[in-house]
């Protein structure tokens, strides 16, 4: 089965990125990625990516790393 990933999932992972108030270029370095894959994740585009099931795999993770990020209580990241 290949696994793609899809414009909702893309959608989920930017808004779960600004919600937790971190920029494209903080955010990638955080996750060991460039900004150019965080993008197309986002935005569209798979030429950065071996395969659409590597692109779909590391879009999931970053998402679950997202919704398991800890809250800070006075809104600092």
């Amino acid at each position: 089965m290949t696994e793609h990933w899809t414009a909702d999932e893309a959608s989920l992972l930017q808004q779960l990125r600004q919600a937790a108030g971190l920029d494209t270029s903080r955010f990638a370095m955080e996750s060991a990625i460039s900004q150019a894959q965080l993008l197309q994740l986002e935005n569209g585009g798979d030429t950065l990516f071996y395969s659409p099931a590597i692109k779909a795999h590391l879009g999931r993770t970053l998402i679950a790393k997202l919704q398991n990020r800890p809250r800070s209580v006075t809104g600092a990241a």
